[in-house]
C-alpha cells in the first residue's frame, strides 16, 4: 500500500476499513497526501464506516452476477455441442438462445422459424399447438409449486412439427426452463427440437420417448425393423396378429406416416 499509493502521495495517512457479512468481505483504504491533508476530519472517517456496508452488498451482488455470466456461458457452450436443437426462450416467448442445431432448423425455416416475437411453426395448425404448448407451460411456471414444476420439467409438452411436408417431422419437446441448472434460464421455456429420422433416436427408449409409443409399440417396431414379419413379430411379441395391426395402426399415427414402408424408412435412417 505504502509503495503503490502513498509515496506517490509524498507520504500521507491512510485510513483503513473492514466490513464482513458472511463468507463477504471488502476492505477499503483512504488516502490522503500528507502535504496537502494533513489529517482525516472526523466526518470522512465516519462517512467511510456509513459506506462500508453497502460496498459489501454491491461486491456480493456483482459477484454473483459475474459466476451467473459464467455459469451462462457455460451452459450455452455445452448446448452447441448438443446434436439435437435448443432453443430458449423468456418468460414472454422471445428468443433467448439457439444453439447451432436448432440455429440450422430457424434458418432452413421449413418446420419451424424465427418470428418477430420470438418462434412459429411453418404450418398453422402445427403452430397452434406449439403455441399452446408454450403458453401451458408459461402458465404452469407462474401458477404451481416449485415441486410440480419439477415434476413438468420431467415430463414435457410434445408437439409434431411438419407432417405435411416432406421428409420426417420435428419432434418438439417444450419444457420449463429450469430443465437446464442456472439461474440464466430460470424462468423461461426450453424447447427441445429432435429429428426421429436420426440414427440416435431410433433406440426403443427413444422410441418411446420421441414419438410417444409405448414398450409394447416401440417392441413391434424393432421386430419389424429387423425385417420380420407381421406375423412372425406378433408371434414372437406372444400377441395375435390382429393385436399386433391395432398397434401398428397407433403406431402410423404417432410416427406420422402413412404405412409400413414409410415406418421402416423412418427407422432404418
Amino acid at each position: 500500500m505504502y509503495q503503490a499509493t502513498l509515496r506517490p502521495l509524498d507520504g500521507g495517512l491512510a485510513v483503513y476499513g473492514l466490513q464482513r457479512d458472511a463468507s463477504d468481505m471488502v476492505v477499503t483504504a483512504v488516502c490522503r497526501s500528507a502535504a496537502a491533508d494533513p489529517d482525516f476530519e472526523d466526518d470522512a472517517v465516519a462517512l467511510l464506516a456509513a459506506a462500508l456496508p453497502h460496498l459489501v452488498t454491491i461486491t456480493a451482488i456483482a459477484g454473483r452476477l459475474a459466476q451467473d455470466r459464467l455459469a451462462g456461458q457455460r451452459i450455452r457452450d455445452a448446448l452447441d455441442m448438443v446434436p439435437d436443437g435448443v432453443i430458449v426462450l423468456d418468460p414472454d416467448g422471445r428468443i433467448r438462445h439457439v444453439n447451432a442445431a436448432a440455429d440450422a432448423s430457424l434458418t432452413r425455416g421449413d418446420r419451424i422459424r424465427r418470428s418477430r416475437t420470438g418462434i412459429v411453426a411453418a404450418n398453422r395448425a402445427d403452430d397452434l399447438r406449439l403455441q399452446r404448448a408454450i403458453g401451458a407451460v408459461r402458465s404452469f411456471q407462474g401458477g404451481f409449486d416449485d415441486c410440480e414444476r419439477a415434476a413438468a420439467a420431467t415430463a414435457p409438452f410434445q408437439v409434431m412439427l411438419g407432417r405435411g411436408f416432406p421428409g420426417w417431422p420435428l419432434v418438439a419437446n417444450v419444457m420449463p426452463g429450469d430443465r437446464l441448472s442456472g439461474s440464466s434460464f430460470g424462468g423461461g421455456i426450453v424447447v427441445q427440437l429432435r429429428d426421429p429420422g436420426t440414427v440416435a433416436c431410433l433406440s426403443p427408449s427413444s422410441l418411446v420417448s420421441e414419438l410417444g409409443l409405448t414398450h409394447r409399440e416401440a417392441q413391434l417396431v424393432q421386430e419389424l425393423a429387423r425385417g420380420a414379419t407381421l406375423t412372425r413379430s406378433a408371434a414372437n411379441m406372444d400377441i395375435s396378429t390382429g393385436t399386433a395391426r391395432q398397434y401398428l395402426k397407433t403406431i402410423f399415427l404417432k410416427a406420422g406416416v402413412d404405412g409400413q414402408t414409410d415406418l421402416l424408412r423412418l427407422v432404418s435412417r
